[in-house]
């Protein structure tokens, strides 16, 4: 996957991070999302996300973002 933004400079300065034009940024990704009712029922589910991300800054207002190695799973738990 390969995406070409031009706002994303702009998203990550939000996070005071300077970034310069002509260099390669590489990420260990990694999210959870679980969901279900506490306190109510431990049945639960969710998706987990592990990926290396790449951003390549072009120049100050254009970049491109790749995902790789990207796996996704899915969990499901429940007690009787």
């Amino acid at each position: 996957m390969c995406y070409s933004v031009d706002f994303l400079s702009k998203l990550f300065s939000l996070f005071f991070l300077e970034f310069t034009s002509g260099n390669e940024y590489v990420y260990n990704y990694e999210s959870q999302v679980l969901t279900g009712i506490p306190h109510l029922s431990k049945q639960y589910s969710g998706i987990k996300i592990v990926s290396k991300v790449k951003i390549a800054f072009r120049s100050a207002s254009e970049a491109t973002l790749q995902v790789k190695h990207h796996s996704i799973f899915f969990k499901i738990a429940f007690s009787i």
